[in-house]
């Protein structure tokens, strides 16, 4: 059975050890201290505390950015040409393929840690919100 761990329990163990690829006992180990430490909750949501003190960033997208401001908000995508994304429903999204493409790249370890976090991100939101997907169906 595949274990899943919150996405910064996964980044925590990318940060220390400099991969995912940990025991599930470490990963356990590492996800009662984060809570222990009170940067984040039983979900692996980050806390206030570890908000407030700035241990963990959030990044928050807004409708109808600017593909600058977009590009602000994600630095990774500046490396890909602007014709991979198309504003729909006023958020930024990316077909299908190309999607494949960044996850294929991510698996193979193309981005560093913080390039890592930045796709993270991007894909959380869009992946808990079908509505915001469509591009992903093209």
């Amino acid at each position: 059975m595949q274990i899943y761990y919150p996405p910064l329990v996964e980044q925590a163990c990318r940060f220390f050890y400099g991969s995912s690829d940990v025991s599930v006992e470490m990963k356990t180990t590492i996800y009662k201290m984060l809570i222990e430490e009170k940067l984040l909750d039983e979900n692996g949501n980050p806390t206030e505390y570890a908000l407030k003190k700035g241990l963990i960033l959030r990044r928050e997208e807004v409708p109808d950015l600017s593909f600058d401001e977009f590009l602000e908000l994600y630095p990774v995508f500046k490396r890909f040409p602007a014709s991979n994304f198309r504003k729909i429903g006023g958020f930024w999204e990316i077909k299908t393929e190309f999607a494949i493409r960044i996850l294929d790249d991510v698996q193979a370890g193309k981005f560093d840690l913080e390039e890592e976090v930045e796709l993270s991100n991007y894909f959380e939101d869009r992946l808990e919100e079908e509505d915001k997907c469509q591009f992903f169906k093209v």
